[in-house]
């Protein structure tokens, strides 16, 4: 049922056959909930701010003096909730705000890392957890990338990063792991990176209690599975053989498993599969 949505629609949700979407300006704060039905009905609710869809819940940021602050509303086909405050992230400085928001679920509970961008100074992540009915106090940390890969295993959350060099000057490009628990324990690992004459465009990614490192090779893909401190000696493991091409991939951390997306950009191919915990590997789309 195609439904005529109006202004920019900046995000979407689906939930019980029923389409969600944000309509805002971009000059403007606020925004309308869009509920569009299958009967091809079309709700609108106005909104006293704007933001991001993430699994039934909508998230953003509030601009104030010198601070942001963060909130978190659920969404569903009935509306919104009220509108719950996550906590406050300093801005004294222009260019702040939040790039990335990732939420990650196990069980009843779940695992948000924000992604904030602090212009010309380093990144933060800002971590909480959902658990009871309830979102734990927002915990800032610092990072050297915008360009995380989160999961939460077991009630425990992951974020993992390469030190991309664009803010701490060191062009080290070491591993990163951060590793957070809901009662408020952080622990940050840090690790030098894979040689680069075996894995110079190498990817990583939490993957149950270990790190998954991979890279493309002439003849497919590779990969390290172990605890971060003990990448570095990790054997190299053939995960699958792919045919001649101009190939790439995208890999995507779910906890427990990952998803990874390769594509062959001269034949357009595109196929993925599902890396387990224990390295085993599926197919979840065919090849070809």
């Amino acid at each position: 049922m195609p439904w005529a949505l109006g202004r920019t629609v900046t995000g979407y949700a689906l939930a019980d056959g029923v389409v969600l979407a944000l309509e805002t300006e971009s000059w403007r704060s606020a925004s309308q909930l869009v509920i569009a039905h299958p009967s091809g009905r079309v709700e609108r609710r106005p909104l006293a701010e704007t933001g991001t869809f993430r699994g039934g819940w909508l998230f953003g940021a509030i601009a104030e003096a010198t601070v942001l602050r963060m909130f978190a509303r659920r969404v569903s086909a009935a509306g919104f909730g009220p509108r719950v405050d996550l906590g406050l992230v300093p801005a004294t400085s222009p260019g702040v705000y939040p790039c990335h928001f990732h939420l990650r679920t196990a069980g009843e509970a779940s695992f948000l890392a924000i992604e904030i961008s602090h212009g010309p100074e380093a990144p933060q992540v800002a971590t909480t957890f959902f658990r009871g009915g309830r979102w734990s106090p927002l915990a800032l940390h610092t990072l050297d990338s915008l360009d995380t890969r989160v999961a939460c295993t077991r009630g425990v959350g992951h974020v993992l990063w390469k030190d991309d060099n664009m803010f701490s000057g060191t062009g080290s490009r070491d591993i990163v792991a951060l590793t957070a628990w809901p009662e408020g324990t952080v622990r940050v690992e840090r690790h030098p990176p894979l040689p680069a004459s075996d894995y110079l465009d190498f990817e990583v990614l939490p993957l149950g209690d270990r790190v998954l490192a991979l890279s493309l090779e002439e003849t497919g893909l590779s990969a390290r599975l172990a605890p971060l401190a003990e990448l570095g000696r990790a054997p190299d493991l053939a995960l699958l053989e792919l045919p001649d091409g101009l190939w790439s991939f995208t890999a995507h951390a779910r906890g427990e498993h990952a998803i990874v997306v390769l594509r062959e950009s001269e034949t357009r191919c595109e196929f993925a599969v599902r890396v387990a915990a224990d390295g085993a590997v599926r197919p979840v789309t065919p090849f070809g």
